[in-house]
């Protein structure tokens, strides 16, 4: 396995977590994946905020020790 490290992030919408998991599905035998899962998910009707997210994704990466990683994102 690489060691390279894709992280997932699903877009706006919560409905948008059936692509995030067909994602990891297709690129897990060649990567290390990452899901992040927005934290306004857990609050139907909220909108993402980007400092928070930010905040949550910068730690999600220190947290796993990632050094070499892509982001792949799905807009809305």
């Amino acid at each position: 396995m690489t060691s390279h490290t894709v992280i997932l992030l699903g877009g706006n919408s919560k409905s948008n977590k059936t692509w995030v998991d067909g994602m990891r599905e297709n690129l897990r035998s060649g990567f290390n994946i990452v899901v992040h899962e927005y934290s306004h998910w857990e609050n139907a009707g909220h909108d993402i905020d980007f400092n928070v997210e930010l905040a949550r994704l910068k730690k999600l990466i220190k947290h796993n020790n990632i050094k070499s990683y892509s982001i792949v994102a799905k807009s809305a």
